[in-house]
């Protein structure tokens, strides 16, 4: 029989052995395991209770994430919402490692049929906002009434044809405001006869509107002498 090596003792059904602590502890990353010759880190350990702790599932804590969904369609600068969410997403990261920016909600209040949208980074819970537009054109808006009065509809025109496409429209207060805008803008000289493209309708107009409008599809906007 020979004779137990350093390190290694065995009792009953207790088993110390040295490689076994070391292969326990480092795989659980608490140590990096001592030198061979140190028999400090020798310890009793029992078979039943070691075979106990390999068969353990490890429990993982993570972050149950809330998924808020937009009903409906709406009408958007698509380049524009693409770019901002790229660029959130790409600054962010510099500042959050484990940044992952989701939609968090949507804000319509007196905004007309351009939404402001809230993103939420899933790690930190930073939330950012941009609208669907930007700011400094405000083509959707004035373009859906500019269109509606061009094409000689009214509001609730306007409002059932967006309805049907399931976009939720603006308030009607508002189409009165932009409306009485652009009638200080625009008066028309006459109506010719229907085209293919379109009826024929002659306008004048301020160049701010002008500037706006020019990619008006539907209607010729001759500019008046």
């Amino acid at each position: 029989m020979r004779s137990p090596l350093p390190g290694e003792s065995k009792c009953d059904d207790l088993l110390a052995t040295w490689y076994d602590v070391e292969a326990i502890f480092f795989s659980y990353g608490e140590i990096r395991g001592p030198a061979h010759n140190d028999h400090r880190w020798s310890s009793y350990l029992n078979v039943n209770d070691l075979c106990r702790i390999m068969e353990h599932e490890l429990e993982f804590e993570s972050v149950k994430e809330t998924h808020h969904t937009i009903s409906g369609n709406r009408i958007v600068e698509l380049g524009y919402v693409i770019d901002k969410i790229l660029l959130i997403q790409a600054q962010h990261l510099q500042q959050c490692t484990l940044a992952r920016v989701q939609f968090h909600k949507e804000i319509r209040r007196g905004t007309g049929l351009v939404s402001c949208i809230e993103l939420k980074c899933c790690a930190c819970d930073k939330v950012f906002t941009f609208t669907t537009e930007d700011a400094k054109k405000n083509v959707i808006n004035m373009g859906v009434v500019w269109g509606t009065l061009a094409s000689g509809s009214s509001y609730l025109h306007t409002k059932e044809l967006l309805s049907c496409i399931d976009i939720p429209t603006m308030p009607e207060k508002m189409f009165s405001e932009y409306e009485e805008f652009l009638s200080e803008k625009f008066y028309i000289i006459y109506v010719g006869d229907s085209t293919q493209n379109g009826p024929l309708v002659c306008f004048d107009y301020d160049d701010e509107v002008y500037n706006m409008l020019t990619s008006t599809r539907g209607v010729f906007l001759w500019r008046a002498e």
